[in-house]
C-alpha cells in the first residue's frame, strides 16, 4: 500500500476472525508528515475497499510524526483498540513540545 507516494510503515497486525487482516503503522501524505494509518486487507491480500475506497485510513493526531504502534481485538471482537503516539517529529524540537500517547478505539472493520 502507498499511503502518499512517500515511506509508509506497518508497525503491527493483526488477523481477523474471517481471515482478514489489519495492519497498523504510519504514512507520509507529503515528505515531512507522517499520519497514523489503519489498513485492512482480505483474506488473499488485497485492500479491502469495504473497509476504506484504498483500503486504508489516516489519522492526524496533531503531530507531523504520528504514528500507530500496536493493536488488539476487544474480547467481544467488536472493537479494535489501537496503541500510538503524536509525534513531534526529528530533534531539534521545542522545549515545549513532547510525544503523547494516542489510543485510537475503532468498530471491528
Amino acid at each position: 500500500l502507498d499511503i502518499g507516494g512517500f515511506g509508509d510503515n506497518s508497525r503491527k497486525l493483526l488477523v481477523l476472525p474471517d481471515r482478514r487482516v489489519v495492519l497498523v503503522g504510519g504514512g507520509r501524505l507529503t515528505e515531512s508528515d507522517v499520519d497514523g494509518v489503519v489498513a485492512v486487507l482480505t483474506e488473499d491480500g488485497k485492500p479491502d475497499t469495504t473497509f476504506a475506497v484504498k483500503g486504508f485510513k489516516t489519522f492526524n493526531l496533531g503531530g507531523p510524526a504520528d504514528f500507530f504502534w500496536g493493536v488488539a481485538l476487544s474480547p467481544d471482537k467488536t472493537k479494535l483498540a489501537i496503541g500510538g503516539i503524536r509525534g513531534v517529529g526529528a530533534a531539534p524540537v521545542p522545549a515545549t513540545a513532547a510525544d503523547d500517547a494516542a489510543l485510537l478505539l475503532l468498530p471491528t472493520p
